[in-house]
């Protein structure tokens, strides 16, 4: 306890005897935390002295005058402690009315004091929240320009599209991709703390789409060559039976049915739809004479004249072609037959 505190402990009747106990102590006590909060900060308004402080500061500069007007020596002088005790004493014997002048001074000061504080706080949480606004936009700035540094892998390893091909892996992809990148643009102006998250893991599902189109694409490689000796044997076939061109198309028609606007992408869907409902339509065409001669060992279900032949789509046809060859690769007519 220092000089400071003792002048700011306000004396009574009941604690007269509080000097005495300070000086015969062997150690004095630590020093009091102040209740203002943070007291490092400089801006925050100061507590107004309160009653006796204003009279201890008062009395001590008469008892300085005092002291000096006393021709007393210096090494004689009374002690701070000594001063102290005498003050707090006057101020016990000061009438009451005498005190609340002081009293009066100080509640005067507090009122004025808490508006001060009220809109310190005020001012202070509204920097603080400024602060954190444009912290984050900071912050947001700087992950969207890493964000724009994580580049997507290029398509340039992927082959394009064959001179045959009837898959449009563009297409399928494209309208994902596409949300994809609105999401990452989303998130990197977001600013949450899970951002650099949700982009790696856009970024890994754009890897699996290159992927996903590289495997649509070796899929419709595969489909081409077996489309391509489908034409071959179909070329072979009208030659040898010449005599019955009903049930037989050349080469050139054959190139004609298949890809009847080859321009004209159709839907993916195409490519899963029903292969009897094909069959079915394709059973008084005449690409299933084609399919009579050159796969004897296949089987078409009976005509159906309640679906159309134009609503064939390239893609189902490709199917049906495919399945009625493993059909013919996969029969094994017996020796007998």
């Amino acid at each position: 306890m220092n000089k400071r505190e003792i002048s700011n402990r306000s004396p009574t009747e009941g604690n007269a005897n509080v000097w005495t106990e300070i000086e015969d102590s062997p150690e004095l006590p630590k020093k009091r935390k102040s209740n203002d909060g943070d007291g490092h900060d400089k801006l925050r308004p100061k507590r107004p002295l309160t009653g006796y402080n204003r009279f201890f500061k008062e009395e001590r500069i008469r008892w300085k005058e005092e002291q000096s007007s006393s021709g007393m020596p210096e090494e004689k002088k009374q002690t701070f402690l000594t001063m102290g005790r005498e003050i707090s004493a006057r101020w016990v014997r000061l009438p009451r009315e005498q005190k609340k002048k002081y009293i009066a001074e100080y509640d005067k000061e507090m009122l004025q004091y808490r508006i001060d504080v009220e809109k310190y706080n005020r001012e202070k949480e509204e920097k603080a929240a400024a602060d954190a606004v444009a912290k984050k936009e900071q912050s947001a700035q700087k992950l969207k320009k890493n964000g724009a540094q994580l580049k997507a892998p290029t398509d340039s390893l992927v082959p394009g599209p064959s001179s045959l091909g009837s898959f449009d892996t563009n297409a399928l992809l494209q309208p994902q991709m596409m949300e994809n990148n609105s999401i990452a643009h989303a998130l990197s102006n977001s600013g949450s703390s899970a951002t650099q998250f949700a982009l790696n893991q856009l970024h890994q599902q754009r890897q699996f789409e290159i992927l996903l189109r590289q495997r649509l694409l070796d899929r419709q490689m595969q489909l081409e060559s077996s489309l391509l000796s489908l034409r071959s044997l179909a070329g072979g076939s009208a030659v040898r039976t010449q005599e019955n061109p009903s049930h037989i198309l050349s080469a050139t028609q054959m190139d004609s049915l298949i890809f009847p606007g080859a321009n004209a992408a159709a839907p993916y869907s195409g490519l899963l739809s029903s292969t009897g409902n094909v069959q079915t339509q394709l059973q008084n065409h005449p690409r299933g004479g084609l399919i009579r001669t050159n796969f004897p060992y296949a089987t078409l279900p009976e005509p159906s004249s309640s679906v159309a032949v134009g609503n064939v789509s390239n893609r189902s046809y490709e199917q049906l072609l495919l399945s009625l060859m493993l059909q013919q690769r996969n029969h094994r007519p017996s020796n007998n037959s």
